[in-house]
């Protein structure tokens, strides 16, 4: 049975990485059920010079170090896009937060304002958001719970 490379199966790879995250994030107790647009479009294009095993231990690293429900880009290992061009601060479409957007708001407000921002700038990476902010990735976790119980949704 010949079986073609990745590379040769564009229009395979999201179908068989949502199926192994799946499986994985099962394995692992989390919660997973979707690839972002943005990884969806960037793993038809990526050549998977290590074919499946390669995408099976890209999706292992996503499961074991960050949470769902889906997986983005800024939770991918940082040498799978080492060959992609950074986008640049131009093209960057979030504006950065100023004193102005602060100004008038209680601590908590801003404390949530800057977390959402920083996750956002890291593709909802808690881990990268954390490390940026310097803080525990386990306390941008905590917060996020808080404010979804407050909000009703836990």
């Amino acid at each position: 049975i010949h079986l073609p490379p990745l590379r040769d199966r564009a229009e395979d790879v999201n179908e068989i990485a949502e199926r192994l995250i799946a499986q994985m994030a099962a394995e692992e107790g989390h919660v997973f059920d979707s690839l972002s647009p943005q990884v969806r479009a960037l793993f038809r294009t990526l050549p998977w010079p290590g074919n499946v095993r390669q995408l099976i231990n890209v999706l292992r690293n996503v499961v074991v170090l960050n949470e769902g429900p889906q997986v983005t880009v800024g939770m991918l290992p940082p040498d799978l896009l080492a060959d992609r061009p950074a986008p640049s601060p131009a093209t960057d479409e979030r504006p950065r937060l100023t004193a102005q957007d602060l100004a008038g708001r209680t601590l908590a407000q801003i404390e949530r304002i800057v977390i959402e921002d920083a996750l956002a700038r890291h593709g909802d990476s808690v881990p990268k958001a954390a490390r940026e902010l310097d803080v525990s990735a386990s306390t941008i976790y905590r917060k996020r719970e808080a404010w979804e119980k407050a909000e009703g949704r836990k």
